[in-house]
């Protein structure tokens, strides 16, 4: 990768991570409700940060 792309690939990373720190407690609230299983709903969701960046734009 060039500057740029290396840039642009650690911005968006930045964004992923600011948008998790956010709205983690909330989601992990839902689901712990939704499951009743704390534990369980943050494994999910942190699968589910990993899988979002993993697709995340190059």
């Amino acid at each position: 990768m060039d500057g740029r792309a290396n840039a642009a690939r650690a911005a968006a990373e930045a964004a992923a991570e600011s948008a998790a720190r956010a709205s983690y407690g909330k989601l992990v609230a839902y689901l712990a409700a939704r499951s009743r299983d704390v534990a369980g709903a943050e494994d999910a969701l942190s699968e589910a940060f990993a899988a979002a960046l993993a697709q995340w734009p190059r």
